[in-house]
């Protein structure tokens, strides 16, 4: 999975970076109800303007699917 996402800062400071990244991740089975989904992200930073940006930074997380019904 790749992502763009671009940032602004709202006050009249200007921050703003896009950048690109690839993910891995691994999908878990706790119980037959609940699936869980773990992954990490390094991002590369391909365009900046403003002092203070990252040049790559890392995006991690883990989500929750839980069914719903029998």
């Amino acid at each position: 999975m790749a992502a763009f996402d671009p940032v602004a800062d709202v006050s009249h400071n200007v921050h703003n970076w896009e950048h690109v990244g690839l993910d891995i991740g691994k999908v878990f089975q706790i119980n037959d109800k609940v699936t869980a989904n773990a992954f990490i992200e390094p991002q590369y930073t391909v365009w900046s303007e403003g002092a203070g940006n990252p040049g790559w930074q890392i995006f991690a997380g883990i989500n929750f699917q839980f069914a719903l019904g029998k």
